[in-house]
């Protein structure tokens, strides 16, 4: 039994040795950052290391929880490395600046082609959403799936602005779910990593910066792949949150922008995105084209 029991040690260590040294060419790293929510990351966790398909990195960043938030990691840390087959898993627990900090500094210690960022209280939708996903992670900047509301009725699968082709008034929307959206590591080296300066907008500024100036390219699949919790920073709820976000999109628009196309954006955002809306519908395309035909007809004849 003593020798069993060692043999089965060795060959655990070179099991995780394997795992570790081979990190390097790992198709996919989930990313969690957590900060005193010690029950959102339990859940977190759980619907992670229940995954059927394991070979993937998994990093979680705490920004030093004075909550229960630690021993959480330390428990599934241990359970991890019981495991017949664990995952590649790395955490840290230390003081921060904020969420894009913690976001930045999961990304670059990241080991995978693409990364999901996944907070404390989200979850994968499914126990195989990491098999269902990984051959579809491929080509493309950034891949989208689908993301379900906790706060709404369980159907709800949203997939952002991936339904149709992108237009550039789908990027400034700011419907993008960083939750359900899988993106190159390299996107981030090239491109650069989240702004640190926001508190909630910073997401939305860096898909702004990569999908509606530098071109980068975008896919939709459709696979759900989470719960989003809600009740964050930008939920909307807290009204000086609220306040913030909408100043800091502006912010946003003003320095990504400029101030004379972000007053041209605010003016006809709403008009272009409804066209968009209509014109994906066969019948009212046809619609539109009718009447734009018959007002040049108008214009010409006046």
């Amino acid at each position: 039994m003593q020798n069993y029991g060692i043999c089965s040690c060795i060959s655990h260590f070179f099991c995780v040795s394997l795992r570790t040294f081979c990190a390097q060419d790992m198709k996919l790293s989930i990313i969690t950052i957590n900060r005193n929510n010690a029950a959102g990351l339990r859940k977190t966790m759980e619907s992670v290391f229940a995954q059927t398909y394991r070979d993937f990195e998994y990093i979680v960043v705490d920004g030093a929880s004075t909550d229960e938030s630690v021993e959480v990691i330390r428990e599934y840390d241990s359970i991890n490395h019981s495991s017949v087959h664990p995952l590649t898993f790395t955490w840290l627990s230390e003081p921060d600046t904020g969420i894009y900090n913690a976001m930045n500094k999961g990304i670059r210690m990241s080991k995978g082609e693409y990364s999901l960022l996944l907070n404390s209280g989200d979850c994968l939708a499914e126990n195989d959403v990491v098999k269902s996903i990984l051959p579809k992670l491929h080509t493309d900047g950034v891949i989208q799936g689908g993301m379900y509301l906790y706060e709404k009725k369980p159907e709800c699968l949203d997939y952002g602005n991936g339904m149709t082709e992108m237009s550039f008034f789908d990027v400034i929307g700011g419907d993008f779910l960083h939750q359900a959206d899988f993106v190159k590591k390299d996107v981030y080296e090239q491109y650069g990593y989240y702004d640190e300066s926001y508190r909630i907008a910073g997401d939305t500024a860096f898909f702004l910066k990569v999908l509606g100036f530098y071109d980068v390219s975008f896919r939709c699949e459709q696979i759900p792949i989470s719960f989003f919790e809600g009740g964050g920073l930008a939920s909307g709820k807290d009204e000086k949150m609220k306040a913030l976000q909408l100043q800091e999109v502006q912010r946003m628009k003003n320095e990504i922008l400029g101030p004379r196309l972000a007053k041209v954006c605010a003016e006809d955002c709403r008009k272009v995105r409804l066209f968009d809306t209509l014109h994906a519908h066969k019948w009212s395309r046809k619609l539109l084209t009718a009447l734009f035909c018959l007002t040049n007809w108008i214009y010409r004849k006046g």
